[in-house]
């Protein structure tokens, strides 16, 4: 459990097994005083860490992610003042450093990565020399069993150097801001050759942009269904665009204006920003107001509203990028670290710390080290964190167990992956719901209490064979399994719910052993659900 001197695995089971962590643990510490123990948390599980030096040197800034589509592997992108490193973090008690692109021209800690398919895109900025846009294909990682120095697949030097990159993967553009041209405002990359990226535009978007993000628009203003919005932040306004035509965007809003000039509130720096999953809000961080974070209503995005601040998450500490995934905001919060809050009901501003990771121990001082960034969309629920000064940070949200891939939601995407998970056998620690050390239908059935007990009004587990998880197993459960019958598909909300990796007769006795019950009370099924049924039936005996 142990791998170049730091302890990287937490322990789980037996008594001796604790007590065998605990001799770890005391040897690690006199082999190295760079330990995963040595960092604070609170419901947050830290897996693994790796430093500066394990990375190839220089300090830490941006960070970003990428999942093989193939293989389904996870990897951490790791942006360094004299680089970016590659990281497989598939396993987060085990991660593995397989190398590092070199900086294109001279050393800055502004260097900020994305991705888009399976390409990374990385930009500088204040670099001596033209940097440009460094274009890597990831899927060279595939294989890499020792570390490698690699060279870029494509360098794009229409531009010298640049703050930052967005990418909206939906439309395939990419954009790059806080360049040497075009005053600093957005330049647009088509991303339909994915390995070569097109400048098709010189954007005027109001002035210096800083930070930005970029959707395809779907929230509940109607008037911009489906068309590609650009939200940029510049130091002292927050401003809404239409991107649609490339080479004449179109203003739609912008903060200053709708204050007459004023700010909204005490405006130090407005730094970056995030957009809620349904587009209806967008949560902004500011470096310099006494580390408030700011909410905005733009269900409107003609006329957003403002609707306060939030409490500072991590007292002094100055907050930097957040992110959002599900009801959780994840936010880089400098000497604080990584620091994770729920989002329960944005309109009234009720936001609550449910988690958080120290990864600058010793000061949460109004200072610049610490954490820089956060990337918390993996599908397994792993979380990555660069810091400064202290390298890579590996962890998982624990404040719901049963919440696998960390968004504030106990649902069918989380047995899935449990599900999956028992069909193939997985030895991810974290599926092992009881801790006795084995993946079994023991976990789902621990599963399915815990999520029943948040997710109904009763409090009580869900019943084996509601496939839907509405609470009770009936028609539409047999509907589903009907749907999806005789195929390997090891998914619970496709009907396998014993968890072999096929939906077949197995799966159809275990809801036949509870149809018609709900997780609270028995239900009587209507006559036409009974009819479904018996006809059915008859049709699955007779296929048998």
């Amino acid at each position: 459990i142990t791998r170049g001197g730091e302890m990287i695995r937490n322990s789980r089971g037996t008594l001796g097994r604790l007590l065998g962590f605990a001799f770890v643990c005391a040897v690690s510490a006199l082999l190295s005083g760079d330990v995963v123990a040595q960092y604070a948390t609170s419901n947050m599980e830290l897996t693994d860490r790796l430093s500066l030096s394990q990375l190839g040197g220089g300090e830490g800034s941006d960070i970003w992610g990428w999942t093989d589509p193939l293989t389904k592997n996870e990897y951490a992108i790791f942006a360094r003042s004299n680089g970016t490193s590659f990281v497989d973090v598939t396993d987060p008690y085990n991660v593995t450093y397989l190398g590092t692109l070199p900086t294109a021209a001279g050393e800055d800690v502004w260097r900020d990565v994305k991705t888009y398919g399976n390409y990374a895109y990385v930009v500088a900025d204040g670099n001596v020399g033209p940097h440009g846009m460094q274009v890597f294909d990831m899927t060279r990682l595939r294989g890499v069993t020792s570390p490698q120095v690699f060279n870029a697949d494509f360098n794009e030097n229409s531009f010298r150097n640049a703050h930052n990159i967005a990418i909206n993967e939906e439309s395939g553009f990419a954009y790059v801001v806080g360049t040497n041209v075009n005053s600093g405002e957005a330049l647009a990359y088509d991303l339909s050759n994915p390995a070569q990226p097109e400048l098709v535009g010189l954007m005027d978007v109001d002035a210096y942009v800083h930070d930005l993000q970029v959707v395809n628009y779907h929230g509940p203003d109607t008037d911009y269904s489906g068309q590609e919005i650009m939200f940029t932040l510049s130091a002292n306004d927050l401003v809404i665009i239409d991107v649609d035509n490339k080479s004449n965007p179109s203003l739609i809003w912008e903060s200053q204006g709708a204050f007459n000039g004023g700010d909204p509130y005490n405006i130090g720096y407005v730094h970056q920003g995030w957009l809620s999953e349904d587009h209806r809000f967008f949560y902004q961080n500011d470096e310099g107001d006494n580390r408030w974070t700011h909410r905005w209503d733009v269900s409107d995005l003609d006329d957003p509203q403002y609707l306060g601040s939030i409490a500072p998450l991590a007292g002094s500490a100055i907050d930097h990028n957040l992110y959002v995934k599900g009801k959780y905001i994840y936010q880089a919060n400098y000497t604080a670290g990584l620091r994770v809050a729920e989002t329960t009901d944005p309109a009234s501003g009720a936001m609550t710390e449910v988690s958080w990771l120290d990864t600058h121990p010793g000061s949460n001082g109004a200072n610049f080290n610490g954490a820089w960034s956060v990337y918390p969309f993996f599908e397994s629920g792993t979380i990555i964190t660069s810091d400064i000064n202290d390298g890579l940070f590996v962890s998982r949200v624990t404040v719901r167990p049963a919440d696998f891939n960390a968004d504030g939601f106990v649902d069918c995407t989380d047995i899935d992956q449990l599900v999956n998970a028992i069909a193939t056998s997985s030895d991810k620690p974290w599926f092992d719901m009881n801790g006795d050390g084995n993946l079994d239908l023991a976990d789902r059935d621990m599963w399915l209490a815990a999520a029943g007990a948040e997710n109904l009004a009763s409090g009580n587990a869900y019943l084996p064979g509601d496939i839907d998880l509405n609470g009770t197993v009936d028609g539409n459960d047999f509907v589903i399994w009907n749907a999806n019958k005789f195929t390997s598909n090891p998914s619970w909300c496709h009907g396998d719910v014993n968890a072999d990796g096929e939906v077949d007769g197995g799966d159809f006795i275990v809801w036949n052993a509870f149809k018609f019950q709900s997780a609270d009370v028995s239900a009587v099924p209507e006559p036409s659900s009974i009819a479904l049924i018996l006809l059915s039936s008859l049709w699955f005996f007779r296929r048998r």
